[in-house]
């Protein structure tokens, strides 16, 4: 029975390394942690490129002898993307922290099972060479008690010579992974270094941006009677924007009663428009080809002057001179309009949906027409120290208009 147990031994011993290579395969759910920084390079190079487009934009508004509050807003936005790089840093070499402990142990088991290994293959070898004469081996069978035991002892010595060669092999095999665990740490530590080594220097830019910052901001107060003009004759254009927005909506919906009995009811094609608007809700295009968001919807303290509040309709997007305004969703121009000094406003109907598109320069549509996803309405307008297309989006129903966060409708 010594053969048997021998037996049992070395084939639990194959069973172990066949689990143990199979929890090695399992142990490739790195591949979703692979798949996780495959995501955080795809952010990473969409924040990068964010961040040299900003750059640009603060480099144009720069030429300029004298500061400028769209200076401050770009600078600011250029702080934002870059905490939100070095954050996306930081997640990346934790992500590569837990890889390299997961590996560690991988590898520690890994050792661990070899030996075992190695040690039941070095008892297997010694009672193959203690029982190496083909005399005993015949004895061992003939021994048996019937011919049904000798015939199971024939086929254990068989199957025990086949096993040690699978302990042998298995153990080639799990050195082999052992040398490719060992490899794919020293892969990982490498990428680690290089993060924290580029985080780094994401660091010490942000500690510039905020000086640049500083800087700004100390030349803006010296100009605060002026600064404060400015925000002013802002403030006053934004008001005959919303004025002229609300006047327009309250005439749409006059006249949609006076058609439908004094009821506010969409058209069939208006309520389709309306529920295709709605749905892609977070994947609307942007107005230009090329922009950042440097001023954000809802109420602000003032980001250079102490006291001040200011309330944005919609969002501002900082892009460069000449760029093309374009529909964010299809619909129908409602209605094109002026106001001194702010550049021409257009306005776009989706259903129970509008758009809103101000700073333009020039027009290329007129009220009435149809327009069709991404096509070209006009050209922004150029301040001077500013390019900036204002963009917003209104809900209607029979009370009246709701401005909406633009940015939860834009794609990310």
């Amino acid at each position: 029975m010594k053969l048997h147990s021998m037996f049992q031994k070395s084939l639990r011993g194959v069973i172990i390394i066949s689990v143990f290579l199979f929890g090695a395969a399992i142990l490739a759910q790195t591949q979703s942690s692979t798949q996780d920084k495959s995501t955080l390079e795809k952010q990473r190079q969409r924040i990068e490129e964010k961040i040299s487009y900003t750059k640009s934009l603060i480099k144009k508004t720069t030429s300029s002898k004298r500061k400028t509050q769209s200076e401050l807003s770009l600078i600011n936005k250029q702080i934002s993307l870059r905490k939100q790089l070095i954050s996306n840093y930081n997640q990346d070499i934790q992500a590569s922290n837990v890889a390299i402990n997961k590996i560690n142990n991988q590898i520690s088991v890994m050792e661990n099972d070899i030996s075992s290994l190695k040690d039941e293959y070095g008892d297997m070898l010694y009672h193959a060479y203690t029982n190496k004469n083909s005399y005993s081996k015949l004895m061992y069978i003939f021994a048996a008690e019937d011919f049904n035991l000798a015939f199971k002892r024939l086929k254990y010595m068989q199957q025990y010579t086949e096993v040690r060669k699978q302990q042998a092999e298995s153990i080639k095999l799990a050195q082999l992974e052992l040398v490719e665990k060992i490899a794919s740490l020293e892969d990982v530590k490498i990428q680690s270094e290089e993060l924290i080594a580029t985080q780094e220097v994401e660091k010490s830019s942000l500690a510039t941006d905020k000086q640049q910052q500083q800087s700004t901001l100390n030349n803006l107060k010296k100009e605060e009677s002026s600064l404060k003009a400015e925000v002013k004759k802002h403030e006053k254009e934004r008001k005959k924007l919303n004025q002229a927005i609300q006047r327009i909506i309250k005439a749409e919906l006059a006249a949609e009663r006076a058609k439908s009995n004094g009821a506010f009811t969409l058209t069939p094609e208006g309520k389709m428009m309306s529920d295709n608007f709605v749905k892609n809700k977070g994947y609307l295009a942007w107005p230009v080809n090329r922009g950042v968001i440097t001023n954000t919807f809802g109420e602000h303290a003032h980001e250079s002057l102490n006291g001040i509040t200011t309330y944005n309709n919609g969002v501002d997007i900082s892009t460069d001179v000449g760029s093309s305004v374009k529909t964010i969703f299809a619909g129908k121009v409602t209605s094109v309009f002026s106001i001194p000094g702010a550049g021409f406003n257009i306005i776009v109907t989706h259903g129970d949906y509008k758009t809103v598109y101000a700073n333009l320069s020039t027009v290329s549509v007129e009220e009435g027409q149809p327009v069709g996803l991404n096509e070209t309405i006009g050209i922004v307008l150029d301040q001077g120290s500013e390019t900036v297309i204002h963009l917003e989006v209104w809900k209607v129903d029979s009370k009246g208009g709701t401005p909406l966060n633009p940015s939860s409708w834009l794609k990310k």
